[in-house]
């Protein structure tokens, strides 16, 4: 299993000075959304497991073709949830904005005169330029990248 890079110190104090900064922020105006991949044949790379060796071993059943995944894209806020959509594993830009306008925008519609504040990771397909666009060009929005938090 990949280890993930450790927060360094100015991460941990970027993320402070965020929470700080925003604690008194209309939280009811943001909408937190991101994808999720689950495999149907247990966790990326699982090929062991940790065992007592004074026991008789488990043996792993394997499949031959795997096991397939489901990739699945959700969003909340504090007016509810957005219906969950199933993606192909690997999504581009082109089906991330379809799963905008066909989930996303519909629930943000719904909420007349409320500003919206987007809270999504850094992934390529939300960053692109065209992502951005459909977002700008179909609701009244603020977009945050918090790169600068380490978020």
């Amino acid at each position: 299993m990949r280890k993930a890079p450790r927060l360094q110190q100015h991460h941990k104090d970027a993320r402070l000075e965020f929470a700080r900064n925003n604690m008194s922020r209309h939280w009811d105006q943001v909408i937190f959304f991101d994808e999720k991949k689950f495999n149907l044949d247990g966790p990326d790379g699982f090929d062991g497991y940790w065992r007592d060796l004074r026991k008789e071993p488990r043996y792993l059943s394997r499949r031959n073709f795997g096991g397939g995944t489901v990739m699945v894209w959700g969003a909340l806020c504090s007016k509810g949830t957005v219906r969950l959509a199933f993606t192909s594993a690997r999504m581009n830009s082109q089906e991330y904005q379809n799963v905008l306008q066909d989930n996303l925008l519909p629930f943000i519609n719904s909420f007349e005169g409320n500003e919206v504040i987007f809270q999504q990771d850094n992934a390529s397909v939300h960053n692109s330029i065209s992502a951005t666009r459909t977002l700008a060009r179909n609701v009244d929005c603020t977009y945050k990248n918090n790169q600068r938090y380490g978020l």
